[in-house]
């Protein structure tokens, strides 16, 4: 193996490790304590109920709601490794809205959760939460309703965009809890089948496997996969038979070099074919090994990568199912 090649597998060795070692360390620095909004439902109460049906009246506190009234719905869940204490709490975690908005009235629902929390507005745009003692996997179901910011009409803010969907894309929840990631919101779990789960799962699983058994197979054919090339048997004037292989050079010269050895000879097409001492012979068609690598290292590392696609996939359909079942969905 000469300095070139020996340098480039370095660099590439090189560079997956220290990839690696970046990764173990960009995970390690994660905090563990993580809180999650599911968010069930928001409604804009004016435009899902009252606007189709003109007879139909819905009051909120004596008054008719208005277009831009929305109610939400959502859980918060411990989704972190570790129990958040209240002597961890410096700020606790809150709904936040931007100025303009406001809260009219927010409360946690009553449910089959141990922990005990409430939802207190604290002024027009933020309302807070108190966990106490808030474990892992517990969660609180919550209901918020919401005077949403319209905008002036004829601005861009006012077009096309539900109060609804204005609502969702300003809401934003502070807190300065320690140990503990930003908040991340979801969806609720989608209803993935396990039939649709094992075939993904498969899937993906053979492709990885796949991969890495290509990458096998070109290391064992020497990256030829079977296929054959012709070398030509010379006889030097030693009388030693040397094992030759055929380029073509710019100039339309034949270059013959010693396979195993440091022949190499220029001769043109016709004094090649004048000569009567080369001999014929098919042999295996083998990569350089440079390429070999490179090539096996990238079928390595997509098996890698679908690997651990599949890992989170099947981390992913778990944690829907866990979620699920600690919401109590159906």
């Amino acid at each position: 193996m000469d300095t070139t090649t020996g340098i480039a597998i370095f660099g590439v060795a090189a560079t997956c490790i220290l990839g690696g070692v970046a990764i173990w360390l960009a995970l390690r620095r994660r905090y563990p304590g993580r809180i999650t909004y599911f968010e069930e439902s928001s409604i804009g109460l004016f435009d899902s109920i009252v606007r189709n049906i003109g007879d139909l009246k819905v009051l909120y506190k004596d008054e008719p709601v208005s277009e831009n009234m929305v109610l939400l719905k959502g859980y918060i869940m411990n989704t972190g490794s570790k129990d958040i204490t209240p002597d961890m709490v410096e700020q606790p975690l809150a709904l936040k809205l931007p100025e303009g908005f406001r809260w009219l009235d927010a409360k946690v629902v009553p449910s089959k959760a141990q922990v005990k929390a409430s939802l207190s507005i604290r002024d027009a745009t933020t309302a807070e939460f108190d966990f106490g003692l808030f474990r892992v996997d517990e969660h609180v179901k919550f209901e918020a309703l919401a005077e949403v910011q319209m905008g002036h009409p004829g601005s861009e803010t006012s077009e096309g965009v539900s109060a609804d969907k204005r609502l969702k894309d300003s809401l934003e929840f502070p807190h300065r809890i320690a140990d503990t990631q930003k908040v991340t919101t979801s969806r609720l779990p989608s209803r993935l089948s396990f039939k649709e789960f094992i075939v993904t799962f498969a899937i993906v699983i053979l492709i990885g496997l796949g991969s890495i058994g290509f990458a096998g197979f070109s290391v064992l054919t020497e990256g030829g996969f079977g296929q054959k090339e012709l070398h030509f048997l010379v006889q030097t004037e030693s009388g030693d038979t040397v094992e030759t292989k055929i380029d073509v050079a710019r100039d339309g010269m034949l270059v013959i070099k010693g396979v195993d050895s440091p022949l190499e000879r220029h001769l043109s097409v016709t004094d090649f074919f004048a000569r009567s001492n080369w001999k014929p012979k098919v042999v295996k068609k083998s990569a350089s090994l440079l390429s070999l690598c490179l090539l096996s290292m990238l079928y390595v590392l997509v098996g890698v990568l679908f690997l651990s696609l599949a890992i989170f996939v099947w981390k992913g359909y778990k944690s829907s199912q866990k979620v699920k079942w600690l919401l109590l969905l159906k």
